[in-house]
């Protein structure tokens, strides 16, 4: 058994923190490493173990326009804003139109 997993039967007992994090991808984890420094009781729940998450899979990627439904344009706005202002606009529209030729 980790640290980080509970005992077997501990499922069926109160627990009580100050925060809980749902999640354990890079958002959950540093959201929980910024309160446990701030001291700020903090528990996190995940799937199966910490290292359960789609942040293993998330690398970067290319979205590619293969569709003619679909735009460069589209997923230009798309990323902007899911990024809520952390993307820079040229390189987001850069990486949306050449990823087809790139993927290719």
């Amino acid at each position: 058994m980790h640290g980080w997993e509970l005992p077997h039967g501990a499922e069926d007992r109160p627990l009580r923190t100050g925060v809980l994090v749902v999640g354990s991808g890079v958002a959950g984890l540093t959201t929980a490493w910024c309160l446990c420094r701030s001291g700020v009781p903090t528990t996190i729940l995940t799937r199966a173990s910490l290292s359960d998450s789609s942040t293993d899979w998330a690398q970067g990627g290319l979205a590619a326009v293969w569709s003619p439904e679909d735009s460069t344009r589209s997923h230009v706005a798309d990323t902007l804003t899911a990024g809520a202002g952390l993307c820079e606009p040229g390189p987001v529209r850069a990486l949306a139109a050449e990823a087809p030729e790139a993927l290719r």
